[in-house]
Order: C-alpha cells, then sequence, then structure tokens
C-alpha cells in the first residue's frame, strides 16, 4: 500500500516539473513569464470585491481599539523618557 509520503513527494515533483515547463515556454518574454506567474502570484484575483469592509468600518474598528486601550490602561502610570533631541511622553 502506498505510503502518504510517497504521494507528497510524487506531488511535489510533479507540481515542480510542471512550474518548470510553464517557466520555459515562456523563454525570454518577461511578458509570458509575468502572465504566467500571476495567478500563482495571486494577482489575477479581484481584491477589491472580495470583502464588505468599508472605511467607516476600518475606522470604527480602530477607534473601538483605541478605546479599550485606554480603558484598561487609564491607571498605569505615564513614563516619561528624555531624549538629547526630544522629550517623549508615553502614555
Amino acid at each position: 500500500m502506498p505510503r502518504v509520503a510517497d504521494f507528497d513527494s510524487l506531488y511535489k515533483l510533479k507540481n515542480e516539473q510542471y512550474w518548470l515547463d510553464r517557466l520555459d515556454q515562456c523563454g525570454r518574454s518577461s511578458s509570458q513569464l509575468w502572465r504566467s506567474l500571476s495567478p500563482l502570484l495571486g494577482r489575477d484575483r479581484d481584491v477589491a470585491g472580495a470583502t464588505d469592509h468599508t472605511p467607516e468600518n476600518f475606522a470604527q474598528f480602530f477607534e473601538k481599539k483605541v478605546n479599550d486601550v485606554r480603558a484598561t490602561s487609564w491607571s498605569t502610570a505615564v513614563i516619561v523618557i528624555y531624549c538629547s533631541a526630544f522629550l517623549f511622553a508615553v502614555i
């Protein structure tokens, strides 16, 4: 009975050979090379419509995150760090 490791090795070998053949077919044409590699790099997918995120939701998420951090650290002492050029206050 074939082992899983054997199938894994065969898959990796076939995958590598497929992409080597594809790259070899492109020759010295950079445009063909990019057309071949774009799907592999995920550049052919539509990222604009992939989610239902909006700028408003994004801003609300970070506003809530900042407020949560402030609420849990409000009693923490202020740490002042002196530097030769600037004064930094870490709250």
